[in-house]
C-alpha cells in the first residue's frame, strides 16, 4: 500500500463547528459553553490579534496564567463591555489544555479602510438633509463591508490550510472536534466550506447563539451588504437610531447578553417611523435623547410616564 492511500485511512474523522453569536458581553460567552468542553481544538475570534495576544489565549488554557494575569498582560482583549466577553472565556478556557488556533486577521493585515471621518462627528452639522447624511452613513458602512469581505476570504483561506495540515498531521487520532465562534454575520463563512469535494471527510455544522437569532440593526445592514442584498433608507435610518441610543441604553442598563440588548433596541426602534428618525435629526439633541430611552427601559418596569423626544430641549 502507497503512502498516499495510507495516509488517507489514517485521516482522523473531523468535526467543524461554527457557532454564531456575538461577543461583547459576559453570557454571550458562556452560551457556547457546552461546544468549547467537547472541543478539542478552539479558534477564537480575535480581529486584529497580535503574538501577545494568542500567547495569552495559550497561556490560559494551559493554566499557566490565570485570566486575571492575562488581562494585566494583554493589551488586546478589548475594552468596556467586549472586556466581559474575554474575561468570561478565559475563565471558560482556563485549565482546560484545549488547543488553540487563530485563522482571523492579525493586526497587521492590510485593510480597505479610506480612512474617512466618522459620520456623527458633525451631527449637529445642519447644513446637511437627513438623506445626505444617511448617504454618508451608507458609504461609511460600504468601507466597513468591504473590511468584512476580506476578513471572510482570509479566514477562509486560513482554516483550509489548517484543516487539510490536520488531517494529515494527526494520523494517530480517530476523531477531531473544532469550534470557531465568531460574530453572527459571517454565515457565508459555513457555505464556503459545507461541499468542498477536498474536505469532504470533515463535517460541517453551524449552530447559533439563539433561534431566531436577533441582529443589531447595523449587524443586519452588514449581513444584506455582504450577501448583495438591497439596502434602503429605512433600515440606514434603523442604523441610526440604533448608534444614537445604544451609548445611552448601556448606561441605563446592565446586560450580560447582547441578544437582550438587541431585542430591547429593536423593541423602541420598531415603535418609530422613517419620519420619526429625520425628526430626530433635524431637532439633534442628546440630552433630549437621553431622556427618551430613559423613559422607554423604564416602561418595560411598568413606568407610564411619557416625554416628547422630537422637540429641542429648551436647556
Amino acid at each position: 500500500m502507497n503512502q498516499r492511500n495510507q495516509t488517507e485511512i489514517n485521516r482522523p474523522a473531523i468535526e467543524v463547528t461554527f457557532y454564531y453569536g456575538s461577543h461583547e458581553f459576559e453570557d454571550d460567552a458562556t452560551k457556547f459553553q457546552s461546544y468549547l468542553d467537547t472541543a478539542d481544538i478552539y479558534l477564537p475570534e480575535v480581529r486584529g490579534w497580535t503574538a501577545n495576544a494568542l500567547d495569552r489565549y495559550t497561556n490560559v488554557s494551559n493554566a499557566t496564567e490565570t485570566p486575571d494575569q492575562a488581562d494585566q498582560i494583554c493589551i488586546d482583549n478589548g475594552e468596556g463591555r467586549r472586556k466581559a466577553f474575554t474575561m468570561q472565556l478565559w475563565k471558560m478556557l482556563y485549565g482546560s489544555n484545549k488547543r488553540i488556533v487563530v485563522v482571523d486577521i492579525p493586526s497587521d493585515f492590510e485593510s480597505s479602510y479610506d480612512g474617512s471621518k466618522d459620520v456623527y462627528e458633525t451631527l449637529t452639522d445642519n447644513s446637511r438633509s437627513f438623506s445626505e447624511f444617511l448617504h454618508e452613513l451608507n458609504i461609511e458602512t460600504d468601507n466597513e463591508v468591504a473590511n468584512q469581505a476580506k476578513r471572510e476570504d482570509y479566514i477562509t483561506e486560513r482554516l483550509k490550510a489548517f484543516l487539510e495540515d490536520t488531517s494529515t498531521s494527526n494520523p494517530s487520532e480517530e476523531q477531531l472536534r473544532v469550534l470557531l465562534t465568531i460574530g453572527a454575520i459571517h454565515t457565508r463563512l459555513f457555505e464556503r466550506f459545507v461541499g468542498d469535494p477536498a474536505l469532504e471527510h470533515v463535517t460541517f455544522k453551524q449552530v447559533f447563539s439563539e433561534t431566531p437569532q436577533p441582529y443589531y440593526y447595523r449587524a443586519e445592514l452588514m449581513k444584506r451588504k455582504l450577501y448583495g442584498e438591497e439596502v434602503n433608507e429605512e433600515l440606514l435610518a434603523q442604523v441610526f437610531l440604533e448608534d444614537i441610543f445604544q451609548p445611552h441604553v448601556d448606561a441605563f442598563t446592565a446586560f450580560t447578553d447582547a441578544n437582550d440588548e438587541i431585542k430591547l433596541l429593536r423593541a423602541i426602534i420598531e415603535s418609530l417611523s422613517f419620519e420619526d428618525a429625520q425628526k430626530v435629526f433635524e431637532t439633534w439633541d442628546d440630552q433630549k435623547v437621553a431622556q427618551f430611552i430613559a423613559i422607554e427601559i423604564m416602561k418595560t418596569q411598568g413606568y407610564t410616564g411619557d416625554h416628547n423626544l422630537f422637540e429641542r430641549s429648551t436647556h
